[in-house]
C-alpha cells in the first residue's frame, strides 16, 4: 500500500464506504483488514473516493487493538464501537455512520480479491437498481471449495428458489439508499440468516443482484462457533418477506382442489372439483444436493438401511463424492489446456455486460488462492486438498406449493388457524368442527389446515366464512421436513393471531421445531385428550411424544375432560393452569316427555370398529349375554378389524348395523342400554348423544370418562373390567327402570348445564382471551 493512496480524502462524502463489522476476530482481524484495504488502494487508483467503517461489535481487547492501530486505518476513517450482540444489527449502526454513495458490506475474517469494491461499484453505478457480489466465493479453513454465486441473468435461480435456499451471499455492493430503505433484520430466536432476507427483501423491492466477472470473496468456514452453523442446528428461518406475497402460483386454476372457502350446501357459487396435482408437484420430494449426484442405485441402497443407519451412511456417500470431485478436479487441471479457437466479436448492444464475460475457470480460482496467499498461506493451494466445485442445485418445487397454498388465502388477517390431521367423522374432528363454526359465528376468521395426505369428508361441516388448505395431499411426497417448513413459512407469512394443533402430528412436529420464531408472530396453542395404550397397557401415542416438548412453548392446552390434565399433572408435571377444559358441545338434550325412557330390551353399541374399543372384549360381553340382543354398529378398518368383525354375523343374538350417518340414525327407542367399551379415551362425545337421546350408559373408567359417567349419571365399571363385570352392570340396569330414568335425567341435566352452546362459546374466547 502506497502513501499516495494513503492519504486523507479532503472531502465529506465519498464514493464508496466499505463497511467491516468485527467481534472477537482477534488477530484474524487485521489481514481482513489488510485486504479491504487493497480493495481501497485498487478503487482509488482508478478514481473513486473510499472510506472504512469500522464497527466493533461488542469486541475483545484483541479485535479493538488490532482494528485501531492497523496501518489501513485513516484519520477520517470511522470506527465506530457499538454494544448490540448482532451482526445484523451492528451492520444497520455502520450504515447509518457511512458517508459514502455506495455501500460494500464485509465481515471481519474474509478477504476479497483487490478488484472487488470498485468493479462492483462501476456495475452499480451504470445501472441503478443493481446489487452486485462477487461472482465466486472460495471456502476455506474448514472446508476448501469454490462456489458460483447464483446470478439470476444467467437463470441460476428463481424467486421460488428463496423459500427453501439463499443462492446469494452476504457480501455486497449496492447504493447506501437501499441499505436504509431495507435494513438487515435482527437474528435470534428462531430466526436467523439476515442476508438471505435482506437478498429476498431487495428482489420483492424490484433491485436485481448480479454477480461481478472475475472478483472473488474468500470465506473462511469456522471449525468451531460458526454462525451459520449454529443458525442451521437450531433449525433458524428467515423472517417473513415481501417476497413470499409476490410468488406467483404455478398453476393457480389446480388450487380449488386443495383450498377453498368453504360453502353452504345451498349456496349458488361454483361447487369445488377435483383436479391431480401431479403436474404441479410431480416428482415432489425435494433433492438435496447428495440427491443430485447420487446414483438411484446408491440412494436405493441408503434407503434399505434402517432410519438410524441412514444419516451416516449419507454423510459418507457425499464425503465420498467431495473426494471423487476433487481428484476428478486435481487430474483436469494437471492436463493441457487445449487451444480454443477465438470467437468472432459479438456487438457490445446484444448482451449487458456481464453476460460477455466467460465462466470463471478452475484454474483461475487456483491462481486467485495463490495470490491471496500472500496475505495467508494457509489459504495456498499447495498445503491444501485439491479444490472441488459446490454447485448451486435450483430446486423451486416447494416455493410453487407454497405459492399454490398461500396466494388464495394470502393478505387475510386469521384470528385462529385450526391443524388437524383430516376432518373425518369422529370426536376429535368434532370438536375441531365445533371449534371453528363456533368462532366464525361470532365473526371471527378462521382457517383448518390438514397435514395428512387422506380425503377429509367433513370439510364441508365447516361453516361458510370458515376457510380449509389441504395441505397433507398437496405436499404428499416431500419429505417430512419441507413439509414442516413449508407450515410454517404459511403460519409465519399470515401471522393469525392463535394457531391451535388439534391432534397434527405435523404440526406439533413444526411447534417444536419452529416455536422460537413462531411465537413472536402469533400464540400457540395445543390439544390433547387421553393417553393412547398398547396391548401391553403401555402409553402410545401423541401424549408421550409430545406433550413435555409442547409445555413449555403453547400458551395454552384444551382437553375435553377435567381428569387428564390432573393425570399428567402427576406423570410429568405439566403445570395444571396450563390446561383448559373445554367441554364438547351437546346442542340436544331431550325431555322426558320428548322420548320414552330405556322403553326397548336390546343394547346398542356403536362407534369406530378397532382395536381401541376393544372389540374382542365386547364379542365377550355378546357371549356372556345369549338372552339379549345387541345391535353393533361401526366400520372396521383393517384387515385384523374386518376379520373379528366377521365373527360377529354368526351370533344370532347380534345385529350388525356396519357405518352409521349420526347417532339419530341409530336404533335407540328399542334399547334399554349404550354399552361403550374402550381400551383409551378423553371423553367421547358418543356418550354425550347416548345420554341426549335417554340411553343410560356403562362404560370404564378409564381417561376422562369419569368426568361424566359416574355413579349419579350411568353405570361405570373399572378400567380393567372383564366381560362378567359388563354383563353383571347391564343386569343391574334392566332390573331397575327408575333408576335408569334418574341416572339419565341427571346425566341430561348435567349436559344442560355444562355442555350447552352458551358454555362451549364461553370456554373458547375465555381460552384464547378473545
Amino acid at each position: 500500500m502506497n502513501e499516495t493512496t494513503k492519504q486523507t480524502s479532503p472531502q465529506n462524502r465519498y464514493d464508496v464506504s466499505c463497511l467491516v463489522t468485527f467481534h472477537n476476530e482477534g488477530y484474524l482481524a487485521h489481514r481482513t483488514l489488510t485486504s479491504v484495504g487493497m480493495c481501497r488502494d485498487y478503487a482509488e487508483k482508478r478514481g473513486l473516493s473510499v472510506e472504512l467503517v469500522l464497527v466493533l461489535d461488542n469486541a475483545d481487547a484483541v479485535t479493538e487493538a488490532v482494528v485501531a492501530g492497523h496501518f489501513a486505518v485513516r484519520k477520517d476513517d470511522q470506527i465506530l464501537r457499538v454494544h448490540e450482540r448482532s451482526a445484523p444489527m451492528s451492520r444497520n449502526k455502520g450504515i447509518q455512520a457511512a458517508k459514502g454513495e455506495f455501500i460494500s458490506i464485509h465481515d471481519g475474517d474474509d478477504y476479497y480479491s483487490e478488484n472487488l469494491v470498485y468493479e462492483g461499484v462501476a456495475q452499480c453505478k451504470a445501472q441503478p437498481r443493481l446489487i452486485t457480489h462477487a461472482e465466486i466465493n472460495i471456502g476455506f479453513e474448514s472446508e476448501y471449495y469454490m462456489y458460483r454465486v447464483g446470478n439470476i441473468r444467467h437463470g441460476d435461480y428463481t424467486k421460488y428458489d428463496l423459500l427453501t435456499q439463499n443462492p446469494l451471499s452476504v457480501q455486497a455492493i449496492a447504493p447506501r439508499h437501499v441499505f436504509i430503505q431495507i435494513p438487515y433484520q435482527p437474528t435470534g430466536n428462531g430466526f436467523g440468516y439476515e442476508d438471505w432476507h435482506w437478498n429476498a427483501e431487495t428482489i420483492a423491492a424490484g433491485f436485481e443482484h448480479v454477480t461481478v466477472p472475475h472478483t472473488f470473496m474468500f470465506y473462511r468456514r469456522k471449525r468451531h462457533g460458526s454462525v451459520l452453523v449454529r443458525e442451521s442446528a437450531s433449525k433458524s428461518l428467515i423472517r417473513p418477506s415481501h417476497l413470499f406475497d409476490q410468488l406467483e402460483s404455478p398453476m393457480h386454476e389446480l388450487s380449488s382442489s386443495i383450498l377453498r372457502d368453504n360453502l353452504s350446501e345451498n349456496t349458488s357459487r361454483k361447487p369445488v372439483v377435483s383436479a391431480d396435482l401431479s403436474d404441479v408437484v410431480k416428482t415432489a420430494r425435494r433433492k438435496s444436493r447428495l440427491s443430485a449426484f447420487l446414483k438411484p442405485p446408491a440412494k436405493k441402497l441408503i434407503s434399505k438401511l434402517p432410519d438410524d443407519l441412514q444419516p451416516p451412511a449419507k454423510a459418507f456417500a457425499w464425503s465420498f463424492l467431495t473426494l471423487a470431485r476433487s481428484v476428478r478436479e486435481h487430474v483436469r487441471n494437471k492436463r493441457p489446456t487445449p487451444a480454443v479457437p477465438t470467437s468472432p466479436a459479438v456487438p457490445q448492444t446484444e448482451k449487458s455486460a456481464p453476460e460477455n464475460f466467460s465462466l470463471v475457470s478452475m484454474a483461475e480460482c487456483v491462481a486467485a488462492l495463490k495470490r491471496i496467499s500472500r496475505l495467508d498461506s494457509s489459504l495456498h493451494p499447495d498445503v491444501n486438498p485439491p479444490l472441488y466445485e459446490y454447485r448451486f442445485v435450483s430446486d423451486g418445487r416447494l416455493g410453487r406449493l407454497f405459492a399454490l397454498l398461500y396466494n388464495p388465502i394470502k393478505g387475510q388477517r386469521y384470528d385462529a388457524v385450526y391443524l388437524v390431521p383430516w376432518l373425518v367423522p369422529g370426536g376429535a374432528d368434532l370438536m375441531t368442527v365445533n371449534f371453528a363454526n363456533t368462532l366464525a359465528g361470532r365473526g371471527k376468521k378462521v382457517l383448518v389446515i390438514s397435514t395428512l395426505p387422506c380425503p377429509s369428508p367433513w370439510r364441508n361441516q365447516l361453516t361458510e366464512g370458515v376457510d380449509f388448505v389441504d395441505l397433507g395431499n398437496a405436499a404428499d411426497g416431500f419429505s417430512n421436513e419441507d413439509k414442516k417448513l413449508l407450515l410454517a413459512r404459511i403460519l409465519l407469512q399470515l401471522q393469525p393471531q392463535a394457531v391451535h394443533c388439534m391432534l397434527s402430528q405435523l404440526g406439533y412436529e413444526t411447534f417444536i421445531d419452529y416455536a422460537a420464531a413462531l411465537r413472536q408472530y402469533m400464540k400457540l396453542y395445543a390439544a390433547f385428550y387421553c393417553d393412547e395404550k398398547r396391548k401391553d397397557g403401555s402409553d402410545a401415542g401423541y401424549v408421550p411424544l409430545f406433550l413435555m416438548a409442547i409445555l413449555p412453548i403453547v400458551s395454552g392446552i384444551s382437553t375435553d375432560n377435567d381428569v387428564m390434565p390432573r393425570l399428567w399433572h402427576r406423570k410429568y408435571g405439566a403445570p395444571l393452569e396450563l390446561f383448559s377444559t373445554v367441554y364438547g358441545r351437546m346442542d340436544f338434550a331431550p325431555s322426558d316427555g320428548e322420548n320414552p325412557f330405556c322403553s326397548g330390551k336390546s343394547v346398542l353399541w356403536a362407534g369406530r370398529f378397532c382395536q381401541q374399543k376393544c372389540p374382542e372384549l365386547l364379542l365377550e360381553i355378546v357371549k356372556k349375554m345369549p338372552a339379549t340382543h345387541f345391535f353393533v354398529y361401526g366400520e372396521p378398518y383393517t384387515e385384523e378389524d374386518r376379520r373379528l368383525y366377521s365373527s360377529f354375523r354368526f351370533l344370532p343374538n347380534v345385529t350388525l348395523g356396519g357405518k352409521y350417518s349420526g347417532f339419530a340414525s341409530l336404533p335407540v327407542r328399542d334399547c334399554f342400554c349404550f354399552l361403550y367399551t374402550s381400551a383409551y379415551d378423553g371423553l367421547p362425545n358418543v356418550l354425550l348423544e347416548a345420554a341426549a337421546a335417554g340411553l343410560p350408559v356403562v362404560a370404564p373408567d378409564i381417561g376422562g370418562i369419569s368426568d361424566f359417567i359416574n355413579d349419579q349419571t350411568g353405570w361405570l365399571v373399572g378400567q380393567d373390567a372383564s366381560a362378567d363385570d359388563y354383563a353383571r352392570a347391564m343386569e343391574e340396569m334392566r332390573s331397575a327402570p327408575e333408576l335408569r330414568r334418574t341416572k339419565v335425567l341427571a346425566a341430561q341435566n348435567l349436559l344442560h348445564v355444562r355442555h350447552n352452546e352458551m358454555a362451549f362459546k364461553n370456554s373458547i374466547l375465555k381460552f384464547y382471551g378473545f
